[in-house]
């Protein structure tokens, strides 16, 4: 599904004219120039206004819950810290959050 998404995205970047370099800006202005973070955030608050949410959700969170699902559905601390972009691995752990279940489970799987 993912592949289908980028797939998509590419295209309509293709279409617009928009460059499809790595470091060609994955948002863009009307004037084609490179979105600040500034109006990036802006723009994703009146999106949140205008679809009715119930509470403000930052950039940050998501890049988090992107962070913390990868590491739920894969339990691989480098390859998130790799999506991350992080040079720590201690500082991709913040995104972890282990469970009771989590921890069952490791204590069930000890030998004694």
């Amino acid at each position: 599904m993912l592949r289908a998404k980028l797939a998509k995205l590419r295209a309509w970047k293709a279409g617009e004219g928009e460059s499809l370099d790595r470091a060609a800006p994955l948002f863009v202005s009307q004037r084609g120039t490179r979105l600040s973070t500034r109006q990036l955030r802006h723009a994703f608050a009146v999106w949140q206004e205008r679809a009715g949410f119930e509470r403000h959700v930052s950039l940050h969170m998501l890049r988090r819950s992107a962070i913390s699902s990868l590491y739920a559905g894969t339990k691989d601390i480098r390859l998130a810290q790799r999506f991350a972009r992080h040079r720590s691995v201690v500082t991709t752990m913040v995104y972890t959050h282990p469970s009771d279940d989590d921890l069952a489970r490791a204590v069930e799987q000890l030998r004694c």
